[in-house]
């Protein structure tokens, strides 16, 4: 949760406070517990537990209440004004926007109840103090982006990416400095570098990358994703869906005596199963078959994924638009919990450490795509640079 939430922006300013009604709410629900231990639970042990329990959040949500954290940005007189403490002596810190180093963007893990999420947080580090000061968390990579960006600009302070590091730092000037940009200035007038007409790096059978070279249409198509633990639980879940569901129909096509409630249920039932086995196995098969897709369209790239012939998913990236096509660490928590959920129930498939690999992350101000996980070293360094080429009209 960030330390503070934006309440006002506009052209000359920016502000943020933290919400002092989430401590009341917090210090109701502890005092609803207590009352609860006190009054209604006649077992000593679990009054005293529900009593305490709730004693604590009422504690914490009075200084939740009182807690006062709040931060002016005044753009036109580029000042900050910073109040932090407990109420009623709050302490009041002034300053010159120089002070703020730039705007951090940088990925944290998240916990709900039965998985791990990451979280893209937006933080404004002060000169002189160890923790920045969190001012937005998004879900999703371009949320988190444009958020930060948004703020660097306005602030006129570098980005300082630290998604990954060593950090990257880029002065707010140039933020919107595409790769066609940054390509025209590294060739210096002769012309636009072309890698894209290379072909992909082949293994022991060849390629395993798909590329059709058709000027203007061009396409690469990933090797599938493979077999995983997902794939395989699905496939096996969904035959035996189909195979309960075929013996029912058989039992009572054949005459076996069969246990129906209302009668004549089976023939709905059955079919159902079959149905529903049967395309869960379909499931399966896709995630492994899925693979992942590049399409030129003019000016326009579509990256997505192909699953059974059609393309899902795509996301539309304008070519002179792209401002980042790089190798990446995958935006994946570093352990999976391993449980998969169907409807309202949740499956326990173990948990197990895992180091995300790369990817190759492409970034606009309107989209932002990652693929190229299940590749290795080499096709992922011609993907980039094939992209690359690409986005800057090679």
């Amino acid at each position: 949760m960030a330390d503070v939430h934006l309440v006002r922006e506009t052209e000359g300013e920016i502000a943020f406070a933290h919400p002092p009604a989430a401590g009341v709410v917090f210090a109701v629900i502890g005092g609803v517990f207590a009352a609860i231990g006190y009054f209604a639970i006649d077992d000593s042990v679990g009054a005293w537990v529900f009593t305490g329990v709730g004693l604590l959040f009422v504690a914490i949500g009075i200084g939740g209440a009182f807690w006062r954290h709040e931060l002016r940005l005044d753009l036109n007189a580029r000042r900050y004004s910073r109040l932090k403490g407990f109420w009623p002596s709050p302490k009041l810190r002034e300053g010159g926007l120089e002070e703020i180093e730039g705007v951090a963007l940088q990925t944290e893990e998240r916990r709900s109840k039965d998985h791990t999420y990451t979280v893209w947080v937006v933080k404004l580090p002060f000169r002189g103090e160890e923790e920045p000061v969190s001012v937005h968390e998004a879900r999703d990579e371009m949320g988190g982006y444009a958020r930060a960006e948004s703020l660097a600009k306005k602030l006129r302070v570098p980005l300082l990416d630290r998604t990954e590091m060593p950090e990257r730092v880029t002065p707010w000037e140039k933020l919107d400095e595409t790769v066609a940009d940054r390509v025209a200035a590294q060739s210096k007038g002769w012309g636009v570098p072309s890698s894209v007409g290379a072909p992909p790096p082949a293994s022991f059978g060849g390629s395993r990358i798909f590329y059709d070279q058709t000027p203007s249409r061009r396409v690469i198509l990933l090797p599938a994703m493979g077999m995983n633990a997902l794939s395989i639980f699905l496939g096996l879940f969904g035959l035996a869906f189909a195979a309960g569901g075929g013996f029912f129909l058989y039992a009572m096509l054949s005459g076996m005596p069969v246990n129906e409630s209302p009668e004549g249920a089976g023939w709905v039932i059955a079919p159902v199963f079959i149905l529903i086995g049967l395309g869960t196995v379909t499931f399966g098969y896709a995630a492994a078959a899925a693979r992942g897709v590049v399409r030129e369209d003019g000016d326009t790239l579509a990256i997505g994924m192909r699953v059974l012939g059609r393309d899902w998913g795509m996301k539309r990236f304008v070519k002179r638009e792209i401002e980042q096509v790089e190798l990446r660490i995958a935006a994946e928590p570093a352990r999976r919990s391993g449980r998969l959920r169907v409807g309202g129930a949740s499956i326990a498939m173990g948990s197990s450490p895992s180091t995300p690999g790369q990817e190759v992350l492409v970034r606009s101000d309107r989209a932002v795509a990652r693929l190229g996980k299940n590749l290795t070293d080499e096709e992922r360094q011609w993907l980039r640079d094939a992209l690359t080429s690409m986005a800057s009209g090679g």
